[in-house]
């Protein structure tokens, strides 16, 4: 290797796209170590580089503001008339390309899309500037000239007068003629039938005085018949006294397979991406690696994770042919397996110095094992040792990471049609429980729900074998369960036992996918797997399959899913039992209250008004007859008595009040509060106490029993408060309270008052706020007794909605 191609290339980018010049200088120093980029975006910034600095060859877009590249390549003429300079634009058209030419461009070369365009301009570059270089070493001695001619990579020609009076070495090599060969034979003899013509008139035009580009391409046929594609570059020259044409040309067969095999990978990569299946993408990638990359013997294989080890998915017919049995590889066992641990790809020189080979009497020498990521492994043998060089390892890795990227998506692709299918089918199980949610709901018993619950999971879960049992008296006892299963299977159990009683009493739902080696679990038959899964606090949903890790995640969602309703519907059915239950009881105790009711009514009163009447006579009397008049000590004693009947009788109505109105409303009006408590107001003595109103709302009521209720804590407010009371009514946010600024609540009764044997006064019957309790728990709301703001008493009915409309 000379000097010029491995010493330093330095070249000067010129692009107005900041972003776009980045790139370039990215791609072209990866390609070639060699290859240092300077940037500049302008044409002026360009020229004033050049001044202070030496670049080997300018790389210039052409459409740019200020400098398009053409300009700038006749500024770089006028001082560097041989200078390598490529015009590397997106722009493109045989216009710009001729003018291009005719300003001596060194290259043109049009942007494309993707990333071998940069490896194109880089061999580009490189060529150039070796070209350029062993131009301007040829121009400077003779001496010098003749050494770098012979030693030159480029064959090196120059042809006057229909002969080839001078050829180098390197020309002898390209062609496979001698000198003395190459000197009596026509240099257009050389060239390929298809490019004899072109090159003939290229090399008119340059005779003609007319703009050709110095250099191109063309094909030339060796002396063994072979077609060589070269790189030429042409100079017209004085040779002895006569014009002669300097020719330089390179071998870029290499370049041009190269080309071609990375474009064709490129092809195969878009066939990989298209193909559906794992074995697919096997297939193809192997069959490129033979056709294409010419490794005859290479092979797939694939990651099987549940059984932790690499199958074998598709060989060429060679391999089968080298290879008796093709190897499954697993952990610890080959260089394969180390490989596709490790993740890196390596090249084995020679099998039989390696350790760890799978086979040590193989008839394989050198390998290549490349891994497909976690996919697998891509590998490729040879029969004699080093079999892989630099550009075939750089082509397999390609070709690997083509496959890779195809696996990883036909994997995602595979996982997505099989989430959309479960999906579809989970939607389709969802709709389905939903629709049974309906059939439970129906249910009048709890019979019923178990059986429907047992049969949806079988016919829309798929639960073969299932069963519910509710909890009874401590014990978990079987009310419905799938056909198969025999009744002792089903003994009653503790709910502090097994898998069903921890569910019971934890709340939570439980799979095991092999409940043999469940401490706890006591299984009455072999089966291995189980879901778990609590129905509220009525009991346990069970179901068991005899197959290991039957059931998963999903099967437990959807289980508690049809298990939400079944919940629902017991605990509705217990309600509703529990709800029977109350309105007998509340039958038989309102039948009871409406007996003493009648006793209270006319049992007590009748005695009662025989009483008032007979006193009343007697104080008539008294009060007519001058000569029977009462002593003052017996007028005393009568009234009392009068007091006495008359608290009797206002214990009577309050007595049939409370047991009236503790009745449940069950057919509420509409009322407005403040209407009603100015109704009361007129119906309690008020004596010379204030009412305030601040309760404007709607609510739903029974409208006699709330006045009762509005009656009672007005007067307990007027009693308790004084005469001159100040009594507020007040809207709270769910309710209303009423409070005065009178001596407030006792201190051990705030608690008590509404007991119906507490009175907050000595001459009261304890009665009234007993009955404002009885109302309220008949509304199904809620009251009770704090300080109000003013230091009085403050009574606070809540549970209240209000009604908007």
């Amino acid at each position: 290797m000379t000097d010029s191609q491995s010493s330093p290339i330095r070249v000067l980018h010129v692009d107005d796209d900041s972003d776009f010049a980045d790139l370039v200088e990215t791609y072209l120093e990866r390609e070639r170590e060699r290859i240092a980029v300077t940037t500049a975006n302008t044409g002026r910034e360009a020229l004033e580089l050049l001044e202070d600095e030496e670049f080997d060859c300018i790389v210039s877009d052409y459409n740019m503001s200020e400098m398009d590249g053409l300009e700038l390549l006749d500024a770089v003429r006028e001082e560097h008339s041989d200078r390598p300079f490529i015009l590397f634009t997106g722009r493109g058209s045989e216009e710009i390309a001729s003018e291009a030419i005719s300003d001596g461009v060194t290259e043109y070369l049009q942007k494309e899309t993707g990333t071998d365009q940069y490896t194109v301009l880089a061999n580009r570059i490189v060529n150039a500037v070796e070209s350029y270089r062993s131009r301007q070493a040829l121009a400077e001695s003779q001496h010098r000239h003749q050494t770098l001619v012979e030693e030159s990579h480029d064959a090196v020609f120059i042809y006057q007068e229909s002969e080839l009076v001078f050829v180098n070495e390197r020309a002898c090599e390209l062609t496979g003629y001698g000198k003395s060969e190459l000197r009596e034979k026509d240099i257009f003899t050389l060239v390929h039938p298809d490019d004899r013509e072109r090159v003939r008139e290229r090399v008119a035009r340059r005779k003609d005085g007319r703009d050709v580009p110095e250099m191109y391409e063309a094909k030339i046929e060796t002396k063994s018949g072979e077609t060589r594609h070269c790189e030429l570059n042409t100079h017209w020259i004085t040779h002895e006294g006569d014009d002669a044409i300097l020719g330089f040309a390179r071998d870029v067969s290499d370049q041009k397979e190269y080309e071609q095999t990375l474009e064709t990978l490129h092809d195969t990569t878009r066939e990989l991406m298209r193909a559906e299946t794992k074995e697919e993408i096997c297939r193809i990638a192997v069959r490129a690696a033979q056709s294409e990359l010419g490794l005859p013997i290479t092979g797939a294989w694939l990651s099987n994770e549940a059984e932790n080890r690499l199958d074998p998915v598709t060989h060429t017919d060679e391999s089968e042919a080298i290879i008796d049995t093709i190897p499954t590889f697993e952990p610890g066992n080959s260089l394969a397996w180390k490989v596709f641990e490790n993740r890196e790809p390596a090249v084995f020189d020679d099998l039989r110095v390696a350790e760890e080979v799978y086979n040590s009497d193989t008839a394989i020498r050198s390998e290549a094992i490349l891994p497909l990521g976690s996919q697998g492994l891509l590998i490729s043998g040879a029969t004699e040792p080093r079999a892989f060089d630099d550009i075939d390892r750089d082509f397999l890795e390609l070709l690997a990471t083509s496959t890779e990227a195809a696996l990883e998506r036909a994997d995602r692709e595979a996982t997505h049609r099989r989430l959309s299918r479960e999906l579809r089918s989970t939607n389709r199980k969802i709709e389905q429980l939903h629709g049974i949610a309906t059939e439970i709901e129906a249910c009048t018993s709890e019979q019923g729900i178990c059986d429907l619950t047992v049969d949806a999971a079988e016919r829309i879960l798929s639960f073969d074998t299932c069963i519910v049992d509710l909890e009874e008296g401590g014990m978990l006892e079987t009310r419905s369960m799938s056909s198969e299963i025999l009744s002792e299977e089903t003994p009653p159990m503790s709910v502090t036992e097994g898998i069903a009683g921890k569910t019971y009493l934890t709340g939570e739902s439980y799979r095991y996918d092999d409940i043999q080696t469940v401490p706890e679990a006591k299984p009455q038959a072999d089966y291995r797997s189980i879901i778990s899964v609590p129905i509220g606090e009525h009991g346990v949903f069970q179901a068991v399959a005899d197959e290991v890790g039957f059931f998963d995640e999903q099967d437990i969602e959807l289980a508690e899913l049809l298990l939400s309703h079944a919940t629902e519907a017991l605990t509705r059915v217990e309600r509703e039992q529990q709800i029977r239950e109350s309105e007998a009881h509340l039958r038989q105790q309102k039948d009871r209250l409406e007996e003493f009711a009648s006793i209270v009514s006319h049992d007590l009163r009748n005695p009662l008004n025989v009483a008032q009447g007979n006193l009343q006579l007697v104080v008539e009397g008294l009060t007519e007859n001058s000569d029977q008049r009462a002593q003052p000590s017996e007028v005393d004693r009568l009234e009392k008595v009068s007091t006495s009947l008359d608290r009797m009788e206002t214990i009577i109505q309050e007595v049939l009040t409370l047991a009236r109105q503790g009745q449940v409303v069950d057919d509420p009006e509409r009322v407005r509060l403040d209407e009603v408590v100015e109704r009361a107001w007129t119906n309690v003595e008020t004596a010379d106490a204030t009412l305030n109103l601040d309760c404007e709302r709607k609510l739903e009521a029974d409208p006699g029993r709330l006045q009762q209720l509005v009656e009672n804590l007005l007067r307990n407010a007027i009693d308790h408060g004084g005469d001159d009371v100040t009594i507020r009514v007040l809207k709270l946010a769910d309710g209303f309270a009423v409070e005065d600024d009178g001596h407030g609540l006792p201190d051990d009764g705030d608690g008590e008052i509404f007991s119906s044997e507490y009175s907050m006064s000595k001459d009261g019957t304890g009665l009234g706020l007993a009955i404002v309790e009885q109302i309220v728990d008949a509304h199904g709301w809620d009251v009770s007794a704090t300080t109000g703001s003013d230091g009085g008493a403050r009574i606070e009915v809540e549970g209240v909605p209000e009604i908007t409309e």
